[in-house]
């Protein structure tokens, strides 16, 4: 049976949403932006960078809410953009880009709202946001679970355990691939006995598998072994890269 959608009203405007919809897919689907740092359609929501609140009205009673974690009901009136949103949103980015003024993400959200810059540095350093991004990739996408939290307070940080040599994590990249800032570090060294990736950041190195058919390391072995334990994967996934293999496919 299908379940009847619910009419709600974004800035004036009288929309339907599907049962199950966040007011943050609603507002995507009607081409309605609200900003966020820490939402990824492949993740499950989070609400860390509060900068994605909304002000809803309902059943008489208005409140501010993350809008990647509430759902849609019947009769909602949603306003993505008053007056108090703009100022909470304006301290937040302004807190930002204390945190993180080299990351190009936070300065082009300041543009993008009207917030000057101040005197903080576009060159400074790439700093971590505690957006949550890269723990629940680890976590829900690739399976690894070989970042969290630590600390507490202003100490607390992301981290491997004992924040050094991670025997959880496979190397491949996913963090770092996510994270909004640029603060996650990893290079490939090549030119030494045995190929390894660093993850600079978590301070933990890799083996780089070597293809049989090239000679040329290029991918963790670690990684390799953790993909082929959870998902199919195609003949010769641990000892050929994958141009090699489909090459031979071709012959």
């Amino acid at each position: 049976m299908t379940m009847a959608v619910h009419d709600i009203s974004i800035n004036g405007r009288k929309v339907q949403a599907q049962p199950g919809t966040t007011i943050l897919e609603a507002a995507r689907e009607n081409g309605i932006a609200i900003p966020t740092l820490c939402s990824h359609e492949a993740l499950a929501p989070y609400g860390a960078c509060r900068l994605c609140i909304v002000e809803v009205t309902q059943n008489s009673s208005c409140r501010i809410t993350t809008s990647c974690t509430t759902e849609i009901q019947q009769g909602m009136v949603i306003r993505t953009d008053t007056a108090r949103l703009r100022s909470i949103r304006t301290t937040l980015v302004q807190l930002l880009l204390e945190q993180a003024p080299g990351a190009p993400v936070v300065r082009d959200l300041a543009r993008d709202m009207g917030i000057p810059a101040g005197t903080t540095d576009p060159s400074g350093p790439a700093s971590c946001i505690m957006c949550g991004l890269c723990v629940r990739t680890c976590a829900e996408i690739v399976g690894a679970h070989a970042l969290s939290f630590a600390r507490k307070g202003a100490k607390r940080e992301v981290a491997v355990p004992f924040f050094r040599d991670s025997r959880e994590c496979i190397g491949c990249g996913a963090c770092a691939f996510v994270c909004p800032t640029g603060f996650i570090k990893m290079h490939d060294v090549l030119d030494c006995g045995q190929p390894e990736r660093i993850m600079e950041t978590w301070k933990t190195r890799l083996a780089l598998q070597a293809c049989v058919a090239d000679g040329l390391p290029f991918a963790p072995r670690a990684m390799l072994e953790h993909f082929v334990s959870r998902y199919p994967t195609p003949e010769g996934f641990l000892e050929s890269c994958a141009q090699c293999r489909r090459q031979n496919k071709k012959t």
